[in-house]
């Protein structure tokens, strides 16, 4: 499976019709880093643990799934009027097919986890509307506050401009 045939699947999850195609899993998985402190004798101290918190599972092929909820930044710096939205925290995403990591994008999450907002490669407000329907169907899978509200808070309180671009490239 090459990778614009895995994006095709991905991207053809419509809100309405493949949410019961996927299952969601909440245990960490993949991508877990130790932090650690290093003393002037050279003791090693494992500090915590950074990792995805959840994974979703497409059940019509159980090697795509894709995991997130690893912490990249507690104040990042934003490409839109920060005054609009309050306690952001960037996130990674990662796409899997088997246990192979195709593709990793970052992510906001927006006043507290209401809303998870694609960053868009480059920093820019330009997001490809391919970029857009997945997060609008990645909001609904986790009931978040749904594809309206996801609409208005990428479009009107983020600014972003949805172009026709594909994924961007990894």
């Amino acid at each position: 499976m090459d990778f614009h045939t895995y994006f095709s699947i991905v991207n053809s999850a419509d809100v309405e019709t493949s949410i019961g195609r996927w299952m969601i899993l909440d245990y960490p998985r993949h991508r877990s880093t130790l932090e650690y402190s290093v003393s002037s004798d050279k003791t090693w101290t494992i500090t915590g643990t950074n990792t995805h918190e959840r994974q979703a599972t497409y059940l019509n092929h159980l090697g795509i799934y894709f995991a997130w909820g690893y912490e990249v930044s507690d104040n990042p710096e934003l490409p839109w009027d920060t005054g609009r939205t309050a306690n952001v925290i960037e996130n990674r995403l990662d796409f899997f097919y088997g246990a192979n990591i195709v593709y990793s994008a970052n992510y906001y999450s927006l006043d507290s986890g209401r809303c998870l907002v694609p960053k868009v490669v480059g920093g820019g407000l330009e997001l490809p509307e391919c970029q857009h329907r997945f997060f609008r169907f990645f909001n609904s899978l986790l009931k978040k506050e749904g594809a309206s509200e996801y609409d208005r808070l990428t479009l009107e309180t983020c600014s972003f401009k949805l172009v026709q671009n594909p994924w961007p490239a990894i």
